[in-house]
């Protein structure tokens, strides 16, 4: 019996490592080959897979994603291994054929990707995020893989009140170091859509702007910002000014941030 423990154990050290497991949307119906693919990116989503080839065939890991009216997303890939970089991550219209954007790099070295848009329309859109690797191709085996999350960018800020002297200012900064698109989205306090103010900001700049307009004039409300940035780089508030008689006029001053989606 002690000799037959120790031939196992000693079987066991002289056996090669596992690979690791095969990616499990390759395997499943329908699979992650295609634009058929069931595997649907949503706020927070993270996930690990591999690009390993099959017969020769190059892998590519499709991803659905419904872009919603109003809203702005990013897709980050890291962890990225060495065989599979330089990895290639492209987005597609919902026909998965037209090319709408390809990523950039997260840093100097290149191996981390983002992808980061918006969605400006009312409506949403069902599109294609395609990820393949960009050395090993045909060669890949179960070694070349990456993580991938997904993020909803929008952010919102509860509360603007413009009501005869009351007004509401908007104080956005863009700390980082590249140029940010981002759209001001102003709501009533049913839901209805008002007015929208675009601003391209510099890197590390700031925007200041008063809520004014025939649009929001005696109106409540609040605010969505969608951007061209990553997720929760962008900080921002409102400045509430109210005057309030209290035995003569008074300014009164409070603030509601802006605040990624949790």
């Amino acid at each position: 019996m002690k000799f037959w423990l120790r031939s196992l154990a000693v079987a066991a050290l002289l056996a090669p490592p596992a690979l690791a497991k095969a990616d499990v949307f390759d395997a499943q119906t329908p699979s992650d080959d295609t634009t058929a693919t069931e595997n649907e990116l949503i706020h927070r989503t993270e996930q690990v897979h591999d690009l390993a080839a099959k017969g020769g065939v190059v892998d590519a890991d499709w991803y659905r994603i419904s872009a919603k009216g109003y809203s702005s997303y990013e897709v980050v890939i890291d962890q990225t291994s060495a065989n599979v970089t330089p990895i290639v991550v492209q987005r597609y219209a919902s026909d998965g054929t037209t090319l709408l954007d390809t990523s950039v790099a997260l840093s100097t070295i290149g191996a981390s990707r983002t992808l980061r848009w918006e969605n400006t329309n009312s409506t949403a859109s069902t599109q294609f995020v395609k990820i393949t690797s960009g050395s090993c191709t045909t060669t890949c085996n179960t070694t070349a893989v990456y993580r991938i999350r997904a993020f909803d960018t929008t952010y919102m800020i509860p509360r603007f009140y413009n009501n005869g002297p009351d007004v509401s200012s908007v104080v956005l900064q863009n700390p980082t170091n590249g140029t940010v698109t981002y759209h001001a989205e102003l709501w009533s306090d049913g839901g209805i859509h008002l007015d929208t103010h675009t601003v391209i900001l510099p890197p590390r700049s700031l925007d200041l702007w008063t809520i004014s307009g025939s649009a929001v004039a005696n109106k409540t409300g609040s605010v969505t910002v969608t951007a061209t940035a990553g997720y929760g780089e962008l900080f921002g508030k409102i400045t509430q000014m109210e005057l309030v008689s209290l035995g003569g006029v008074v300014n009164e001053a409070w603030d509601h941030p802006m605040l990624p989606k949790p």
